[in-house]
């Protein structure tokens, strides 16, 4: 029998909280254009790249007036309308809105922070009619927020395709001293992914201030911090800097890593390079390998630096001489050197490469063009010093019109894997548009078939916001990497960070403490990376961001996590579809929301009562169930 999850969810109150949306109900009749996103309290309608599309008051609402989403002409662009909200921190808040559509739309709601990372999110079912979709969020450390409505969506954000839906009634309202009564059931016999490699969970480690030849004085070396968090992969180069860097100067044989290229407007942690391109404590090619091997890492991700092949001559502080042939026999070189080693290699062309050039954030701009010449020239590099090596492009960031859309047909027999980058509590945005560009490609199924995508960097962090290291961030955090694992041809994932530039214990950046061992943000690392089976189970909820993720390991055993990510007290009523009556617990627990020193461990065995478990999570954390079928 096929069963899967159900979540009923619900909320005791002694009073009603006031609504924090501003006309929720569209009586008003005023929605602003985009420039007006970022004011508090105002209806405001994006309307990117089309003018085939339109927002506007309707009268046909559920009692009065509606907004309303047209759009008839034809592809997707980015359509929805925002409003800000003001939060208080560190609060639990319920969203509640109500949607109908045309029965091809799955319009979408979400509360993101105001760089527009989701936070939260919820898909309508098709069907025609009005329906009730509801939010459970925490505010974090955010004071203002945004409640986004993707009208046009199917399924995804930042989409709008041609159609009709209309939104109603939206409320915010605050959950303190409320209650959470939460019915779950599982089918332990539905598998809904497989194929998850063995501990898929590393760091993408920071190239300046991780190498223990430079700081000898911690008290637990990068090898056995590596080793706790139990990944059977890492990643070199940490990021945007990777795009700036070497491996090796001529004859490209031995680890001497310098600057192809410096810009000090572009590149931050300018105070580790010097004026002739060498660098100041760097993690060496080898030492990467060393510590790696040392922990029992498999699989070895880097970045091959090529912004330098966009840097225009005069502007740069520095450049490599004859920088296109540079690059091309240094991949070479680090692919034969790292073949020497007999490590398994996966090297990813650039660093988000696909992002456009935000004047602001100072990135060197690329076209799809550009991309397909320097992937070209790379890969056969890359193949000829090491045939079993991959090789990895960037995407997900850019429209796939702009992007994949012109990649695959040109350059798809270079391409083992793609990167995607996964930042805040649950966007899937990236990943979405990898597979969507992968599902219309003209070219071999086969082809298709072996291609992965791989995280190189993912966090719960809002990039721009700050972020914790603590009870509550960690679980978010812990959410986060269960969402990366059920999405489709998703594999290998790296933490961003071990050690970011701040290197603070307190910041939730960072996986690793400054003197070794593992932080929160690590910790729940771990716990997926020993936990997480190969497979995950089927899991349906009535509210996504109280999630209920379920895996089953090759030796049977299987793990149910049950998440509290709000704050406020929930009781789990769960029912396990074989008949199970009792399991080992475990917790992810502490003191409060702010500890930054919570722990796992042991609660002993729950059993059940006429079939159904039990569960309490009095405030923020996860409890994980495990029996062996």
């Amino acid at each position: 029998m096929r069963v899967i999850i159900i979540i009923a969810c619900c909320i005791s109150s002694a009073f009603a909280a006031e609504n924090i949306v501003r006309d929720g109900t569209f009586n008003a009749g005023d929605i602003r254009s985009e420039s007006e996103g970022n004011t508090p309290g105002v209806w405001a309608a994006y309307v990117i790249k089309d003018a085939a599309g339109s927002f506007a008051i309707d009268a046909d609402g559920r009692s009065g007036n509606c907004v309303k989403y047209v759009k008839t002409g034809e592809g997707s662009h980015n359509f929805h309308l925002n409003q800000v909200i003001e939060v208080t921190p560190n609060t639990a808040y319920e969203m509640r809105a109500w949607m109908k559509s045309d029965v091809h739309l799955k319009p979408l709601i979400s509360v993101s922070g105001m760089n527009w990372k989701p936070i939260a999110t919820n898909v309508l079912k098709p069907s025609g009619e009005w329906q009730e979709l509801r939010l459970l969020f925490n505010s974090g450390t955010n004071t203002r927020l945004r409640f986004e409505w993707f009208a046009g969506a199917t399924g995804a954000m930042f989409t709008g395709i041609a159609g009709t839906s209309r939104l109603d009634d939206v409320a915010v309202t605050d959950l303190a001293g409320e209650t959470l009564s939460l019915t779950a059931r599982v089918a332990v016999n539905d598998i809904v992914k497989s194929g998850i490699p063995e501990r898929p969970i590393g760091v993408s480690e920071n190239v300046f201030n991780t190498s223990d030849r430079f700081y000898p004085e911690r008290t637990i070396s990068q090898a056995k911090t590596l080793a706790l968090l139990g990944g059977r992969t890492v990643r070199g180069m940490e990021g945007n800097i990777g795009d700036f860097l070497i491996w090796s100067v001529p004859p490209y044989d031995k680890p001497a890593m310098r600057a192809s290229a410096y810009h000090p407007k572009r590149v931050y942690m300018h105070q580790y390079f010097r004026p002739d391109g060498t660098l100041d404590r760097p993690m060496e090619f080898d030492e990467f390998i060393d510590t790696g091997i040392a922990a029992g890492v498999k699989e070895f991700f880097y970045i091959i630096g090529i912004d330098a092949l966009n840097a225009i001559a005069g502007e740069w502080d520095y450049m490599l001489p004859d920088v296109t042939n540079a690059i091309i026999h240094a991949a070479e070189g680090q692919a034969r050197y790292a073949k020497s080693r007999g490590v398994s290699m996966w090297f990813e062309i650039g660093n988000e490469t696909d992002l456009n050039d935000y004047k602001e954030k100072k990135l060197v701009p690329w076209t799809a063009e550009g991309y397909i010449e320097a992937l070209k020239l790379i890969a056969p590099a890359i193949k000829r010093g090491d045939r079993t090596a991959k090789v990895g492009v960037n995407a997900g960031f850019r429209e796939n019109k702009e992007w994949l859309d012109r990649i695959l047909p040109e350059a798809h027999e270079h391409i083992d894997f793609f990167i995607a980058h996964a930042y805040s509590p649950r966007g899937t945005y990236a990943m979405d548009r990898v597979n969507d560009a992968i599902a219309r490609a003209s070219i071999p199924e086969a082809v298709k078939a072996r291609w992965t995508i791989c995280l190189t960097e993912t966090s719960s962090y809002n990039p721009g916001s700050p972020i914790r290291n603590d009870l509550a961030e960690s679980t978010r955090n812990f959410v986060r990497m269960g969402v990366n694992r059920l999405l489709p041809r998703v594999t290998y994932m790296h933490f961003w960070t071990d050690r970011a530039a701040d290197n603070d214990s307190m910041s939730g950046k960072n996986a690793f403490h400054p003197n070794g061992g593992l932080l929160p943000m690590g910790q729940v690392l771990s716990v997926w990376n020993e936990h997480g089976g190969e497979r995950m189970l089927r899991t349906e909820t009535e509210i996504p961001d109280m999630p209920v993720f379920a895996t089953k390991k090759n030796n049977g055993t299987v793990n149910i996590f049950l998440a509290n990510t709000v704050g406020v007290p929930v009781r789990y009523l769960l029912t396990i579809d074989n008949g199970r009556n009792e399991a080992a617990a475990f917790a992810w627990t502490g003191t409060g929301d702010d500890d930054t020193a919570p722990v796992w461990k042991q609660l002993g065995t729950v059993r059940a009562e006429n079939g159904v478990f039990s569960v309490s999570i009095p405030g923020t954390g996860f409890v994980m169930l495990s029996f062996k079928q």
